[in-house]
């Protein structure tokens, strides 16, 4: 009988020891799962940061350096115009001409919305001044919530159930600033090419003018 029953302590024991080996497997499975979804999360938004960084470089790429030399050249040749051009009558073409070139003028401008009379629609738009504050002001706003929500991932912080939809909120996110800045740079090289050319040709005239003016 002893015999027996030392015999059942042991099945026993034993079912007792391999229940609690496959709880123990469970879990450290369950836990494994849980990092390996926390480090995917993670990577997730360490990707979104490196977009972030590829944004800004191309931004800083394209920013338009020459902005104060470009106002006064702009500046010089406006008065420049107004000084020395008197008519009889309204030169139509000329006053196309400067209308279209104070709004490219404007247009380098973070604040302005153009103003004046256009040449197009498409160049109303093109307020690349404007477009390069919202896109710097974005990238510095994107990186700081990606490094709070990654914070919160690692710490385990929030509502840990929607980390996902919270990655999915910020990825959109990036891909605006990622079209903003495809639809600044087009625009740019369009506006500047625009301005160098009536710039190159208002300059000639005005200059034209003044030479005109002082041989009188």
């Amino acid at each position: 009988m002893d015999l027996i029953h030392s015999v059942l302590v042991l099945h026993v024991t034993k079912i007792l020891q391999m229940k609690s080996l496959i709880g123990l497997i469970l879990l450290f499975f369950l836990f494994s799962c849980k990092d390996n979804k926390k480090a995917e999360f993670v990577s997730s938004v360490e990707k979104l940061e490196q977009k972030i960084d590829s944004i800004e470089t191309q931004l800083i790429k394209n920013q338009i350096d020459t902005l104060v030399g470009l106002r006064t050249a702009a500046n010089t040749l406006e008065i420049r115009i107004r000084q020395f051009y008197n008519a009889d009558s309204i030169n139509y073409d000329l006053d196309k001409k400067m209308n279209a070139f104070k709004v490219i003028r404007r247009s380098f401008d973070p604040e302005t919305d153009g103003g004046g009379e256009v040449e197009s629609e498409e160049m109303e738009k093109a307020m690349i001044g404007r477009s390069y504050t919202v896109i710097k002001t974005g990238i510095t706003s994107e990186r700081e919530a990606l490094k709070r929500l990654k914070d919160d991932i690692q710490n385990n912080n929030g509502d840990r159930e929607k980390y996902q939809e919270y990655i999915d909120f910020e990825t959109n996110k990036v891909y605006q600033l990622e079209r903003l800045l495809t639809e600044y740079v087009t625009q740019k090289k369009k506006v500047m090419k625009r301005f160098y050319e009536l710039y190159n040709d208002l300059n000639a005239f005005s200059l034209k003018l003044m030479e005109q003016k002082q041989r009188k």
